[in-house]
Order: structure tokens, then sequence, then C-alpha cells
């Protein structure tokens, strides 16, 4: 029988969808993602996906969601920040607790209509990161787990039912096929990128930046009572209900 599939249009372009197609891929850095050689080894594979013209699909909901000032700063140190936006992923720093942002009204769409005709699914280095990816994550019938690296490998295929070691991730600039094995990154290269921008000098200076506080930090009202003044309003701090 034929593979069952659902066809529209997404952002002006045509857009297919099947069963198993990813929409989408989450790298948030806790849990398996806190280590930096996975973290450094998913932006050198974005790298690497960069270099020979290869990029997430534009249906796929991509971003990398970095926790703390460390990891923010050794994956800038080591060039991957950039690579993985030209990639197609979306870099949010979390640390910074910017507002929060909102899914695209055709995104969700488009996942709702494909709900109703294909098993679509995410990708996800964790159970955990910021509301917009884990409410994209909702909207697909099937969710995964799986390695900060491999999830960038997932999202450049754009389906979760790849065979790495027999199917390409895609069609490279030359025109010929691109596996994972021809673009993931070399041990002794994802050493040296580790040892080059993750050293005492710089966990000291991020640590010293963390404590020495932002002109923000200082700015906020501090109100000195015995007792702290819950507000129902915060999203972060809220009253346990005992």
């Amino acid at each position: 029988t034929a593979e069952k599939t659902f066809t529209t249009t997404y952002k002006g372009a045509p857009c297919t969808l099947k069963h198993g197609s990813l929409l989408v891929a989450s790298v948030t850095n806790c849990t398996n993602g806190s280590h930096p050689s996975t973290m450094l080894t998913a932006g050198l594979l974005a790298r690497n996906a960069v270099n020979v013209g290869l990029q997430v699909p534009a249906h796929l909901h991509a971003c990398v969601n970095v926790g703390n000032g460390l990891t923010y700063t050794y994956l800038k140190e080591a060039g991957v920040l950039e690579c993985l936006s030209l990639a197609g992923f979306w870099c949010k720093d979390l640390s910074s607790n910017r507002s929060k942002e909102e899914l695209p009204e055709e995104w969700t769409a488009l996942a709702q209509e494909a709900s109703e005709h294909v098993v679509t699914g995410s990708m996800l280095s964790n159970s955990r990161g910021n509301d917009c990816c884990l409410q994209a994550a909702a909207k697909t019938t099937a969710r995964y787990i799986a390695s900060p690296p491999l999830v960038i490998a997932y999202a450049l295929a754009g389906r979760a039912d790849i065979d790495f070691e027999t199917e390409p991730l895609g069609t490279g600039t030359h025109g010929r096929p691109v596996f994972l094995r021809n673009i993931w990154p070399r041990n002794a290269e994802s050493r040296e990128v580790q040892r080059s921008t993750v050293h005492p000098a710089i966990v000291r200076t991020v640590h010293q930046r963390i404590q020495s506080g932002s002109t923000r930090w200082f700015s906020l009202p501090v109100i000195v009572e015995p007792l702290f003044r819950w507000d129902i309003c915060q999203s972060y701090i809220k009253m346990m209900p005992l």
C-alpha cells in the first residue's frame, strides 16, 4: 500500500508530511545535555551540516534553549551558536528570563491539521524546556527523547523513522546525499574544542559575573519585611498549596 502523506502549504511553499515526520526539535542543556561535550558536539554537528548545505525543514519548530551563562559562553567561544542559527535552530538564553514567546499561528494551524491525517513527532533532549517548545511538543502525536547531538541529527533529517546507517539526512550543495557519518564531529576535534573553550578562567569569569549581578538585578525593588510577600501573578515563585 502507498505510504499515507499529508500535503499543504507552509510559508508559501509546498509541505508534505508523513507518519514519523517531525514538527518539533528542542535541545535544552539540563539532564543529559548538561555536560559540555554533548552541547559542543551538537554545535559542531550543526556547523558541519551548514558547511555542506543542510538545514532543518522550514516547518520544523527547532530551538536550542541555553539554560545558563556558562553554556552560552562556551558555545559562543566555540563559534557554534551562529552555526546552530544558520542550520535553522532558534537559540534562546533561558537564563535571561525574557518574556514568554508565542508559537506562530501558521505553525499551530499546520500542527493541528497534520495531526488529523498523520502521526507527527517531537524530538527533545529532555522533558523540560521553555514553555513555547513544550507547548509545541504537546501538539504532536509522538514524543521522543534523544541526546543533544542526535536531536540535531533527527531535526536535519526531519523525521523520526530514519535509519542513519543506510539513509541520508538530505542532499548537500554538491548534489550528493549526505549521511550522518559524513558530518559527525571527530572525537579528537570535540575534545580539543572542549579543552580550548571550557577552562577554569572562563568558569571563574562567568561565576564572577553572576555573583556581581547586573544593573537590572540591582534595580529590582526590595521590600524589607519579616515575611515574604507572595504575588499570585508570579509564574516563577509560587506559594505551595498546603
